[in-house]
């Protein structure tokens, strides 16, 4: 795993050092601290950072042709490297090393822009090609590796991370504020905006060509949920469990340490499982719990590493720890909110030490229909069907005391809302009305309902089309982001069995009530889990990877918040007579805030570190 940065004058020579370049670099050196690599030619730079994987003595970057036509920059791997190897053998090509890297430098200039679609993995690259004086950027199909970029007249910046970019272009920073509603919304910025007007997050499975006329992107892939009613429960989980293991099999290809998160759920469980069934030697595993026991997974962990027989390591996190939160919120560069974001760093941290792989279960829920709004969601549209009933128990509502009727009385208006707002209302961390007064400068037109919904409308069903929209949405830009910068903090490069291209692909022909019912989700996977973990495991509650917001606000966070609120309140950009009630009403009990609390203080931290400087 590695860190990408370049920059390309389409209508001159650079216009920075050659030391400003290696300094933006050096910013992302966490994401690649064994090498640094450094090409350059009139116009074109490309850099890298390697962390040393696959083929440590070979696969250095950036890396040219023979004839030095093609120059690529790379950050990931490709699991089935080994069969595009052969084949390109076969058409003659000569490989001097063994590495996933010399297999996307041949495939492009064998197959040009398809090449994109031979690859299963996960990937972010650029290439160079000075036959026609162009820069390709391409991403994964699912969008796990990072890839930002900035057009700036005939001038293209591009980077794993924001932090490069920001580097070069300290004096370019127009916040886009509907993007900002978005995150005080959802808790993430979704692609293909950033925090600043005018960068961008490239697409998942899409390429952008750029040359000095034009810049167009190109869309390689997509997932089609297409249902085969006719398939069996039986014949479906004997092709799913068949997946799924070559899936894990063909992520154990390393040349260094490798391990597993483990969090006692069912996800990282069976990845854990099937993992040791190929391996001689136990699995290291890793898990992070809190002292605070509704947070805690470690006993469910400890339970999976005994039944498995892994070499475990866990560590609980007490509340002092959150003086680390601007530590690792840095690496974001941009707002972002998932508080899960601090175990999952510490899990990192903790890993480091003996491991710079690990395989993880993200991506379980999505793909096999796991969470609890997706069962809500059947649930609301039975309530539809039978509207009439609806609109009755709605009145019945409004003749009982309110304090009795408000809970239900709003799940039965999001039931009977439209789809896909009642939806999105659904996983919103903040209802459209807050973000947008929590916001001075704000577009009172826009919604981040509107820019969301259409990512919820593809697929051949409402419920097909909601996975479809999360594995788009909350997924890419939360779920992936998170789990991609607090890994590379810790220089880990972290692997997702469940977002085989394969295995979705199969997974997306499944009928709906082999994933979701009313009480319950994963249900193919469950019943595939009882061929590796004990019952108890695959039954059990799901507690999330959570933190505890609500206590941490009451004591150190909201000490925290305050002191960077009084440092911020000049720069005009939130209402902070609105955050200051918010924090009283938390304090006194008389609203949960901790949401939009901790939403507020990752913007602060980020204001602090990058825009205000």
């Amino acid at each position: 795993m590695c860190g990408i940065f370049g920059v390309v004058n389409f209508s001159g020579d650079i216009n920075h050092t050659d030391q400003e370049i290696k300094n933006a670099c050096s910013a992302i050196k966490h994401r690649g601290p064994d090498e640094s690599g450094f090409y350059k030619e009139p116009g074109v730079v490309l850099c890298h950072r390697r962390l040393s994987i696959i083929d440590i003595g070979g696969g250095k970057q950036p890396m040219s042709s023979e004839d030095g036509n093609v120059t690529i920059s790379y950050n990931g791997e490709i699991y089935n490297f080994s069969d595009i190897r052969s084949e390109l053998i076969q058409k003659g090509h000569q490989f001097k090393t063994v590495s996933d890297t010399e297999v996307v430098l041949r495939a492009y200039i064998e197959y040009k822009e398809e090449c994109f679609k031979y690859f299963n993995g996960m990937f972010a690259v650029a290439i160079w090609d000075k036959r026609n004086k162009t820069l390709i950027l391409a991403r994964d199909r699912m969008g796990k590796k990072p890839l930002y970029y900035m057009l700036d007249n005939n001038i293209v910046t591009f980077s794993s991370e924001l932090k490069s970019i920001y580097a070069l272009s300290k004096d370019n920073k127009e916040i886009d504020y509907e993007s900002l509603q978005d995150y005080f919304t959802f808790g993430y910025i979704p692609t293909p905006k950033t925090i600043y007007k005018n960068i961008f997050k490239l697409e998942p499975a899409s390429y952008l060509i750029i040359n000095e006329d034009s810049h167009n992107i190109y869309p390689y892939w997509d997932l089609v949920f297409k249902t085969n009613n006719n398939i069996k429960f039986s014949d479906a989980r004997s092709n799913t469990k068949k997946l799924l293991e070559q899936s894990v099999h063909d992520r154990l290809v390393s040349d260094v340490p490798f391990g597993a998160f483990l969090s006692g759920g069912i996800d990282s469980s069976v990845v854990v499982s099937i993992m040791q069934q190929y391996l001689d030697d136990p699995v290291k595993t890793f898990s992070i719990g809190f002292d605070v026991a509704k947070y805690n997974e470690l006993d469910d962990a400890r339970l999976i590493s005994n039944y498995i027989g892994t070499d475990h390591t866990e560590f609980v996190l007490e509340s002092s720890c959150t003086d680390i939160v601007s530590e690792f919120t840095k690496y974001y560069d941009e707002p972002f909110g998932d508080s899960s974001s601090l175990p999952t760093y510490f899990v990192s941290k903790l890993a480091k030490n003996e491991v710079k792989m690990v395989l993880t279960g993200d991506g379980g829920d999505e793909v096999f229909g796991g969470y609890k709004r997706y069962s809500r969601h059947i649930i609301n549209s039975k309530i539809k069907e039978y509207l009439p009933f609806g609109k009755a128990f709605e009145s019945l509502l409004s003749a009982i005391p309110v304090s009795l009727s408000k809970k239900a009385g709003r799940a039965l208006n999001r039931a009977l809302e439209d789809y896909p707002n009642n939806y999105l209302k659904e996983v919103a961390l903040s209802n459209n009305s807050l973000a947008k007064q929590i916001i001075n400068k704000n577009n009172q037109m826009y919604s981040s309902y509107d820019t969301f919904s259409k990512l919820f409308e593809r697929q051949d069903s409402e419920l097909n089309s909601i996975y479809y929209g999360d594995m788009r949405t909350y997924m890419l830009d939360d779920i992936l982001v998170k789990v991609d910068r607090m890994s590379m903090a810790n220089s880990i490069e972290l692997r997702s069995p469940f977002l085989d291209v394969n295995l979705l692909e199969y997974a997306a022909t499944l009928p709906e009530n082999f994933k979701t019912s009313m009480k319950m989700g994963k249900l193919i996977l469950r019943n595939i889990a009882e061929d590796y973990v004990p019952k108890e495991i695959i039954y059990n509650k799901k507690k999330g990877f959570g933190i505890p917001l609500k206590e941490w606000f009451k004591s150190d966070l909201k000490d925290m918040l305050i002191d960077l609120i009084t440092v911020n309140r000049g720069n005009g950009i939130l209402n902070y007579d609105l955050i200051d009630r918010l924090i009283i009403e938390h304090t006194n009990n008389i609203r949960d805030n901790s949401e939009i609390l901790w939403l507020t203080l990752c913007f602060e931290i980020w204001c602090n570190e990058y825009h205000n400087s």
